[in-house]
């Protein structure tokens, strides 16, 4: 058999053709390792990251089954060149109500972990984040779980076990939205992770908040948004609601309420 060299327009011709199969291939696994459990535990990694975490310079106030942010000892010092990650002041002007006398003294006691560095100054002290405290550090809204970027220091992160079960691909309404998608379903079971060392204080831990999600295990909704997957989470399922480690350790709203109304009947 004779062997014919191709021609230059032959040769493009196949490479444009090995160069579609390869791309049908990659769309083909795409869309096949979309719905697998690696590809949906990555997702759950990607969007769920700390449990149990402290509030660091504010206290959260209970009123009947929410709360409110109270006291806040945080300043902006983002005007400096090269600024802290995080910054607090407190005076001793400031600690004539339960929710700044709380933040105080949990702000004593992560200092004594190593995690916050006390200096004393002519009001009273200011505080930042010591080298050690940054890995921990927490102020983003992970899906939902902190719409107010409230800042946290987290001691143990969301581990997920395994994947329950997976739907396969299909198409359905997705919320108000008319036109079907491509959509599945994961359930992931997850626990606790170990916690961080710095958190065996005592007080530390009854002054911890839960952060969503809190349902084990968690449902995934999975909606394909032109060639991406994301993920559908309702919302209002998340926030704004935390729960408390110890709800009787933080001040609650007729505490606050006490001691506004016996400020304003002193005789001045």
């Amino acid at each position: 058999m004779v062997r014919r060299d191709l021609t230059l327009d032959e040769r493009s011709r196949v490479t444009a053709s090995k160069a579609t199969c390869v791309l049908l291939a990659t769309a083909a696994i795409a869309a096949c390792s979309a719905n697998s459990p690696r590809a949906v535990l990555s997702a759950f990694e990607d969007r769920f990251r700390y449990y149990e975490c402290v509030p660091l310079g504010w206290a959260p106030v209970a009123r009947g089954d929410g709360y409110y942010n109270g006291y806040s000892a945080e300043v902006d010092e983002t005007s400096w060149w090269l600024p802290p990650t995080w910054s607090a002041r407190m005076s001793a002007r400031s600690l004539r109500t339960p929710d700044a006398r709380v933040t105080y003294t949990l702000l004593n006691h992560l200092a004594a972990a190593g995690m916050i560095e006390r200096v004393a100054t002519g009001y009273g002290f200011a505080y930042h984040l010591t080298l050690s405290a940054l890995p921990y550090y927490f102020d983003e809204d992970d899906y939902g779980n902190n719409p107010e970027h409230y800042s946290y220091l987290c001691y143990s992160r969301i581990v997920p076990d395994h994947v329950l079960w997976i739907q396969p691909i299909h198409r359905e309404r997705i919320g108000q939205v008319s036109i079907e998608s491509q959509v599945f379903r994961a359930a992931i079971q997850w626990s606790p992770g170990p916690i961080a060392s710095w958190a065996s204080d005592g007080f530390i831990r009854s002054h911890s908040v839960i952060l969503p999600p809190q349902n084990i295990p968690i449902v995934m909704t999975f909606v394909n948004d032109n060639g991406v997957w994301d993920v559908n989470y309702p919302f209002d399922r998340l926030l704004p609601h935390l729960r408390f480690a110890d709800a009787a350790a933080w001040p609650t709203d007729s505490d606050e309420s006490d001691v506004r109304s016996q400020t304003l009947s002193r005789p001045r």
